[in-house]
């Protein structure tokens, strides 16, 4: 049992899968699954998930000073093209095909909640991070300063998307 899961004998998935069986509905009038699954989904999404990707993504953020980081233009480029260009070339496309009549939005959907979906396509950074790595070869100075930037702009896109949603 337990020695099987420290050895690494079971995969942690089957595990929370047991774990969630486990859980009872309901004691008495109180629905435990849904006031965890509140909770739960809130602090996986806000801390878990991010943390899981950092850690997958492989960053290491040491070794470059702020003059290189903010003199070079491959981390301006990154910057506003992650951020800002993702969320004109989607509003722009959605606003675009309304306008032009090809596209309809959906019922009680407005351009401000377009807008805002828009600018939550600047936060993804996994793909971006592979792409750069990719890209730039074998010269370490760059890479830092790709993910610096790559994460700098997830942190900046959220707080615009933040700012717009409330």
């Amino acid at each position: 049992g337990l020695l099987s899961i420290l050895q690494g004998n079971i995969p942690p998935t089957v595990i929370a899968v047991i774990a969630g069986f486990c859980i009872p509905t309901k004691i008495g009038s109180f629905r435990i699954r849904k006031v965890s699954l509140y909770y739960l989904t809130f602090v996986v999404n806000l801390f878990v998930l991010p943390l899981f990707a950092l850690a997958n993504a492989g960053v290491k953020v040491q070794g470059v000073s702020i003059d290189d980081l903010f003199g070079t233009t491959l981390f301006w480029a990154l910057l506003v093209s992650q951020c800002f260009g993702k969320l004109i070339g989607v509003y722009g496309a959605a606003w675009l095909a309304t306008r032009k009549n090809w596209a309809a939005l959906p019922r009680k959907c407005e351009m401000r909640h377009i807008f805002v979906a828009a600018c939550a396509t600047g936060i993804g950074f996994t793909l971006s991070l592979y792409l750069a790595d990719a890209a730039l070869g074998d010269d370490e100075l760059l890479h830092t300063i790709a993910q610096i930037a790559i994460l700098s702009t997830t942190v900046l896109a959220s707080a615009i998307t933040l700012a717009f949603a409330m």
